[in-house]
């Protein structure tokens, strides 16, 4: 399916000439768009909610280094 087509879908659901059904429970499948700042904007594939991402993350697990957020791992 084109990405054209899913963003004029987005856009006419925003603007109120599609009514999304009734989703049941579901884990979120968020899309990032692209940014250049500290946040990025995400939307749910399945629901089409929004949420903010921060672009940077503290502490992550890196196997080259060996560490968690600065301490040794023993």
């Amino acid at each position: 399916m084109p990405r054209t087509t899913v963003k004029e879908w987005i856009h006419d659901y925003r603007d109120g000439l599609i009514v999304s059904p009734v989703v049941p429970d579901h884990a979120h499948h968020w899309v990032l768009q692209e940014g250049a700042g500290a946040i990025v904007p995400g939307v749910c594939r399945i629901c089409f909610s929004e949420r903010e991402f921060p672009t940077l993350f503290y502490g992550i697990w890196t196997r080259s280094e060996e560490k968690w957020s600065g301490l040794s791992v023993s």
